[in-house]
């Protein structure tokens, strides 16, 4: 099972997400939809799904959120999954960097997610371990309803709703709902919570106490120079003989009291081997030929090393003659004796025993492990940002790209190469053997022919949106030249994670790889 996870949620210096991708729309779409305490709020867009998490904290206005991204796989049981989230915000607030405690309960005082980087991809990483292990809760989604709109929306109470009709909405709602308005502490945070709170009312309790305290010590002590001072003056006029003489004239004295009260007050919580190229070369021999097929110059070396001189893993380092092609490359053997190199105007292409022969490396790439550009469907310019802004076939008719003005490949790279159809990205997927491996430490599919043992390597080179590059060495994207027949806003691609592979319809406007193919 492949996933990613993320961080976002309304802090003390507003929205923030970790990392900071296209994807800030749908979480915010999640944090309007979150009216509960907590829930969790699924989204479907094609073979993605969403499952964000939304905890209120206590601090106004204040929410923390947390997303996992699955590819071509939804979750059948949401019990495990609320469960992870929560210990989630439970160790947040244990370590008080994102979240702490506070009198009222629970506040972030951090401006940015990414001002507390380690922190957040430690969360992530705790997220994604347990999810992981809910991999036997999971099932591959049906296709794509188009009965509701795409941002229709259905809500769910988790204490009283079924969980197969949950399971049957996540796929045919835009959004869907999970509510939970209480028992969504877990018991030990819960307990952390009660625990602060009481500490307050205690404190409450302690002020109120001391200021009677103060006040009635402050009537005692009054009361007490009074009556004093009223004996002193009965003393001294007795001391004159007037004792029990009526007064009849001034007041014998008068005695006037005037108390000051300073108060001070005030506080807050913040809470292979690498022998020479030449000296390999020594021991070779080079038969190359040259060959012109439909007025085009395909260029063929065959390099031979005796087979008693090659090492079961040696690796061959060939310069190409081409003046086209000056890069070394260099290719693991195995224990093959023999590596046919072929070209096509200055690039390299393997034939895997398919309807057509596919390139070693991706357009703008020098090596097979290269990510390369990435390209918007139908263009064939890189650009800073990837938006349906600025895409030039967004909502436009256009029929295959294969071969035209619009295809990067054969812009890029002459000949007759070309991206490849649907089709034939889907033939490489059912006519080979896929291995999710790493080259140059790049993660990525080995792609093995099953009819001659040829392969190619393609690797995990995410996709633009905006202008960010998003799961990288996670997830491959290739464009294909064909238009999605349903919307004008899509076409064909093949995506991958470490577990799966399908030619789907993506959005035009992203920056996918191209990998090209050509016929001979």
């Amino acid at each position: 099972m492949n996933c990613s996870v993320s961080l976002f949620g309304s802090l003390a210096g507003g929205y923030t997400q970790y990392p900071e991708d296209c994807i800030a729309t749908i979480y915010q779409r999640f944090a309007e939809l979150a009216t509960a305490g907590s829930q969790i709020v699924i989204h479907r867009d094609n073979h993605l799904m969403y499952y964000g998490y939304v905890r209120h904290l206590d601090a106004e206005g204040q929410y923390i959120g947390f997303c996992v991204v699955l590819n071509d796989l939804m979750f059948t049981k949401f019990r495990g999954l609320f469960s992870v989230f929560e210990s989630a915000v439970e160790k947040l607030v244990k370590q008080g960097k994102i979240i702490s405690l506070y009198a009222g309960g629970l506040r972030s005082g951090v401006q940015r997610l990414s001002d507390e980087q380690v922190e957040v991809e430690r969360i992530a990483a705790f997220i994604k371990k347990e999810v992981l292990l809910l991999g036997r809760f999971t099932q591959v989604p049906p296709p794509v309803s188009y009965s509701v709109s795409a941002d229709a929306t259905k809500t769910f109470d988790s204490s009283k709703d079924t969980t197969s009709n949950i399971v049957a909405a996540q796929t045919k709602y835009g959004y869907t709902c999970i509510l939970r308005d209480s028992g969504y502490d877990t018991p030990e945070l819960a307990e952390l919570v009660k625990t602060q709170r009481v500490k307050k009312d205690d404190k409450k309790v302690e002020k109120d106490t001391s200021f009677e305290v103060y006040v009635t010590t402050l009537c005692i002590a009054l009361m007490s120079f009074i009556i004093i001072s009223l004996i002193i003056i009965a003393v001294g006029e007795m001391s004159r003989g007037n004792y029990g003489v009526e007064e009849t004239a001034e007041p014998i004295g008068q005695v006037r009291v005037e108390v000051k009260e300073d108060a001070q007050g005030g506080g807050a919580i913040k809470s292979d081997t690498n022998e020479p190229a030449e000296e390999i070369a020594e021991r070779t021999t080079e038969k190359p030929t040259e060959k012109v097929v439909e007025g085009r110059s395909i260029t063929q070396r065959e390099v031979v090393v005796p087979e008693e001189q090659l090492s079961p893993t040696e690796s061959l380092r060939t310069i190409s003659n081409n003046t086209n092609r000056n890069e070394t490359q260099e290719y693991t053997t195995g224990n093959a004796t023999k590596e046919r190199l072929n070209y096509i105007n200055g690039h390299e292409y393997v034939d895997l025993g398919l309807s057509v022969c596919w390139a070693t490396c991706n357009v703008g790439a020098s090596k097979p492990g290269g990510y390369g550009s990435y390209y918007a469907w139908g263009e064939t310019e890189t650009k800073n940002s990837y938006t349906s802004d600025n895409c030039t076939t967004w909502e436009e008719h256009v029929d295959d790209v294969g071969g035209t003005s619009r295809d990067v490949a054969r812009v890029k790279w002459g000949g007759n190469w070309r991206l490849p159809t649907k089709d034939e990205m889907q033939e490489l997927i059912n006519k080979c053997t896929w291995s999710w491996t790493t080259q140059n430490g790049h993660n990525g599919y080995k792609v093995t022919s099953k009819k001659n043992g040829n392969w190619i390597f393609l690797p995990a080179t995410g996709h633009c949106c905006g202008a960010l590059l998003t799961y990288a060495n996670e997830l491959g994207y290739y464009r294909t030249s064909t238009p999605y027949e349903g919307s004008n806003q899509y076409s064909y691609g093949l995506n991958f994670g470490s577990g799966n592979r399908s030619v789907y319809w993506y959005y035009r406007s992203l920056g996918h790889s191209v990998r090209p193919v050509a016929e001979l």
